[in-house]
């Protein structure tokens, strides 16, 4: 039981400190070698818990991707009373877990070959859920009843990380998608984003 908890800690230790190398650098700057000397241990040892080095990449992204899945739970349990504040929630904190790595992961993850797909299922996750509030933010009558709700969520997710890989200031991501709420916004929707935004 010692010995599994020691290795336990010595993966953990790991995953931490390549996960911390990938989102500041990026996947391709990403070596096993510097991991190696940055944490006093040898090459086998690191081997023998992740078998290559996409396997400790993919064990990276994946851990990335499980707060961000319960932070899209967090959103869709929170205000459903109000949609408009579960929708500039949900968004903003969409926009948040942009910021917190680096732009060149987000730009090398959509381009490689064997992890884009962890980042399309979280990214239809997020689709998902911004969907159905969206919806939700219709019923209510604060959004026009002509809005095609799965194009203008796609296009605003697109959109903010688009704006993610091209390095925009997180001020302006949070000025874009309330002007892009009060564009498709009812006079209700509008009178409720100017009295609490």
């Amino acid at each position: 039981a010692e010995a599994n908890a020691m290795t336990s800690q010595i993966r953990e230790k790991i995953l931490k400190a390549a996960l911390q190398s990938i989102t500041r650098n990026g996947i391709r700057a990403f070596r096993v070698e510097d991991l190696t000397h940055h944490l006093k241990i040898s090459k086998k040892t690191i081997y023998q818990l992740f078998p290559s080095r996409i396997d400790l990449v993919k064990k990276c992204i994946e851990k990335i991707n499980e707060p961000v899945r319960n932070k899209i739970s967090l959103c869709l349990n929170a205000h459903k009373e109000n949609p408009m504040l579960q929708i500039l929630n949900y968004t903003k904190s969409f926009v948040d877990g942009l910021y917190e790595p680096e732009e060149i992961f987000w730009q090398e993850l959509q381009k490689s070959n064997e992890f884009r797909y962890l980042f399309e299922t979280v990214r239809q996750e997020w689709l998902t859920g911004g969907e159905k509030i969206l919806n939700a933010c219709k019923n209510k009558g604060y959004i026009c009843s002509d809005t095609n709700i799965q194009y203008t969520n796609r296009r605003l997710q697109t959109s903010l990380f688009e704006a993610r890989l091209n390095n925009e200031p997180y001020s302006g991501q949070v000025l874009f998608y309330n002007i892009f709420f009060r564009g498709i916004a009812t006079e209700t929707g509008r009178l409720w984003l100017e009295n609490n935004v």
